[in-house]
């Protein structure tokens, strides 16, 4: 009878955990990781010292062109006022 109720016990708790939504667990690790990515590419920024060398104003006045000390470039545009900027990765 014993042996009968653990076995039950056993198989009763073993369901219960199988049926556990992990949706927001996985949601949560994929967050986390984006933002160490998001720090790894900031901390590679510092340790390269990588900063802007040049800027200029676009033709059509909306923003500037940066070139930064490795040879990319970056777009900043203006927003409209009390538009929220676009966040994006470096």
């Amino acid at each position: 009878m014993k042996r009968i109720f653990t076995t039950l016990a056993l198989a009763a708790v073993i369901i219960l955990a199988g049926c556990t939504d992990l949706d927001d667990v996985y949601r949560r690790l994929d967050n986390q990781k984006e933002e160490l990515a998001n720090i790894k590419a900031l901390a590679n920024t510092v340790t390269n010292k990588l900063s802007v060398v040049s800027y200029k104003e676009l033709p059509d006045k909306s923003g500037y062109e940066l070139t930064m000390s490795e040879g990319s470039k970056i777009t900043l545009k203006r927003g409209t006022k009390g538009q929220q900027a676009e966040n994006q990765a470096i």
